[in-house]
């Protein structure tokens, strides 16, 4: 390589690298995640809320539908809990029945019991943790359930 040749690729590379110190690093609000156990499991970290719980288990034709919330203890002052319970059908899941309870403290329970037919099913819960007025909310599945 000739001498002319080095010189043009030295400065080549002096430029991608002032180039690439004076690339903006993006930033923004998004949530950190952290690994959980050593399944590799990563959940997010929430700012009002400590955990969450949504089962569907089906006996028989008996459905029942379990959420469960736990705020942050001495943050959290009401949590909200809406289960839905779905039923794939037609490619799609649709609402077969929904339940919903309020608690003024930092953790909120709710049951329910539903006959249902034959079928694939599953229970959206929709919690909402609030500190005040400010409110963090939050979706999760249960797990699939036929019958």
């Amino acid at each position: 390589m000739d001498e002319k040749m080095k010189k043009r690729n030295m400065w080549l590379s002096f430029v991608l690298a002032g180039a690439l110190c004076l690339t903006p690093v993006q930033t923004g609000n998004a949530k950190a995640i952290s690994a959980v156990g050593g399944g590799g499991t990563v959940s997010p970290c929430y700012l009002y809320t400590s955990t969450l719980f949504t089962n569907l288990s089906i006996s028989g034709k008996s459905a029942t539908i379990t959420g469960r919330v736990k705020g942050i203890t001495g943050t959290a002052t009401k949590i909200h809990v809406k289960l839905v319970l779905q039923k794939y059908t037609d490619g799609g899941w649709s609402k077969v029945e929904a339940y919903e309870k309020t608690e003024n403290s930092a953790y909120c329970s709710l049951e329910k019991t539903k006959s249902v037919s034959s079928g694939k099913y599953r229970v959206k819960g929709v919690y909402t943790v609030y500190k005040g007025e400010k409110s963090e909310k939050t979706t999760q599945y249960s797990n699939t359930v036929s019958c």
